[in-house]
């Protein structure tokens, strides 16, 4: 699955078989497209995260394997260790490899409460930055 930003803020979502080869060509030629927003400036993907879940670990793994220096990476959703909450981004580099790519684990329940309180007030603008 691919996803891209449109013109007007909005966004598209086309579902491929991570399988077929054309379809990680295709997600290269998007993370590099320029991105136009509507006052005239354009955005540009400066990282990229792909879910290993699912029976695609291995596709996801080499392409971020192959693309790492470009902040390509695969990431796997992490809920709660010993009750306490995963971070968003892991503070510490992760040792976990598979296909030559690190796998970072992502905290899924601490993610969605940050997003939930930065829509709250929908009147709020601005970006979501992942520190390097």
């Amino acid at each position: 699955m691919s996803r891209s930003l449109g013109s007007e803020g909005g966004g598209h979502v086309t579902e491929r078989d991570p399988d077929e080869g054309h379809v990680w060509a295709e997600l290269d030629r998007i993370r590099r497209e320029p991105i136009p927003i509507g006052d005239g400036r354009t955005l540009h993907i400066q990282a990229c995260c792909i879910d290993t879940g699912g029976r695609n670990i291995d596709a996801v793994c080499s392409y971020a394997a192959a693309r790492s220096r470009e902040r390509v990476w695969a990431i796997e959703g992490g809920s709660e260790v010993g009750g306490r909450r995963q971070p968003i981004w892991p503070i510490v580099a992760p040792t976990t490899m598979r296909a030559g790519a690190k796998i970072f684990i992502v905290g899924t329940l601490a993610g969605k409460t940050g997003w939930r309180q930065h829509w709250k007030n929908a009147a709020r603008s601005g970006f979501h930055v992942c520190p390097r």
